[in-house]
C-alpha cells in the first residue's frame, strides 16, 4: 500500500466515523423531539430560509399563530402559551438543523471520494455476521414504528402482554398487511420478538466466533455486541415497564444505533483477506 492510498483510507474512515456519530446524535434528538411532543411545532417547511429561527418577538408571535391554527395545537396542546411553544420549537428546530448539517457533512466528502483514487477491495463478510447486521437493522426499523404509534404505552408488562403471549387484536385491521405497520398490538409484539431474536443471534454469533476463532478485532467486537445486546434488552424491558419515560426511551434508541454500528464493524472485520 502506498502512502497516498493509506492517507485516503484513513480519511475515508474518519469521514464515516463522523457521519455515524452525527447519526447517533440525530437519533437521540429525534427521540427527544418525538417523546416531548415537539415534532409538529414547526408548521412551515422552508428548506433554505427555514434554517433561520425567529429573530424578533413579532416573528415569534407570527410563528406561534401559525402553530395555533394547526391540529396539533387544538388536539394536543390547547391553551399553550408562547413560552411553552418556544420550548418545543427549539427541539424540532435543532433536530431539523442537525439533519441538514448531516447532509452537508456526508455529501461534500462523498463527492470528493467519488472522484478520488480507488481504496481497498470491498469487504466480503461471513454469512452469519451479515445476517446479524441485517436483523439488527430490521429491529431498529421496527422500533421506529413503535415510537411513531406510541405502541410502547399500550402494553406495560413483560414478558406477557396483558397476561397473554399473543395479545388480542393482533390481526384486527383490514387489509391484513396493515397490521405489522399500523396495529399497536402487532407492532409492539413484533418489536419484542425481533429484539429477543437479535439478542439470541448475537449470543450464537459470539459463541461460534469464540469456538472457530477469528481476527482479534472481530472477537473483541463480539464481546462488545454481546454486552450491548444485553443492555438493549434491559433498556427495552425497563422502558415498557415504566410506561416509556423519555430518558429510558432515548437511551434505548441510542443503544440500537450503537448495536447496529458494532454489527457493521464486526461484519467489516470478518471480510476475507485480499488475495
Amino acid at each position: 500500500m502506498n502512502r497516498t492510498t493509506g492517507a485516503n483510507e484513513r480519511a475515508l474512515g474518519v469521514w464515516l466515523l463522523v457521519c455515524c456519530a452525527m447519526i447517533l446524535v440525530m437519533v437521540v434528538l429525534g427521540g427527544v423531539t418525538r417523546l416531548t411532543g415537539s415534532g409538529l411545532s414547526m408548521v412551515e417547511w422552508r428548506p433554505l430560509v427555514g434554517a433561520v429561527p425567529p429573530l424578533s418577538e413579532a416573528e415569534w408571535h407570527r410563528t406561534f399563530e401559525l402553530y395555533r391554527q394547526g391540529p396539533e395545537y387544538r388536539t394536543v396542546n390547547p391553551g399553550m402559551d408562547l413560552a411553552g411553544f418556544k420550548r418545543i420549537f427549539w427541539w424540532e428546530y435543532v433536530h431539523r438543523l442537525w439533519g441538514r448539517l448531516i447532509a452537508v457533512v456526508f455529501a461534500v466528502p462523498f463527492l470528493w471520494f467519488l472522484h478520488g483514487p480507488a481504496t481497498a477491495p470491498a469487504p466480503g463478510p461471513r454469512a452469519l455476521a451479515g445476517a446479524l447486521a441485517a436483523l439488527v437493522f430490521v429491529t431498529l426499523l421496527s422500533g421506529g414504528l413503535v415510537a411513531g404509534l406510541d405502541a410502547g404505552l399500550a402494553y406495560n408488562t413483560f414478558p406477557l402482554m396483558d397476561g397473554r403471549l399473543l395479545p388480542e387484536g393482533m390481526l384486527a385491521l383490514a387489509p391484513a398487511w396493515r397490521n405489522p405497520f399500523d396495529n399497536v398490538a402487532m407492532v409492539q409484539f413484533e418489536h419484542r420478538l425481533l429484539g429477543l431474536s437479535t439478542a439470541a443471534l448475537v449470543a450464537v454469533f459470539w459463541f461460534r466466533l469464540r469456538r472457530t476463532g477469528g481476527p482479534q478485532p472481530a472477537r473483541l467486537l463480539a464481546h462488545a455486541m454481546l454486552a450491548m445486546a444485553a443492555v438493549q434488552v434491559a433498556l427495552g424491558v425497563a422502558t415498557v415497564l415504566h410506561s416509556v419515560p423519555v430518558a429510558l426511551a432515548v437511551s434505548h434508541q441510542a443503544g440500537a444505533v450503537v448495536l447496529f454500528s458494532l454489527a457493521l464493524w464486526t461484519r467489516f472485520e470478518l471480510r476475507p483477506a485480499p488475495g
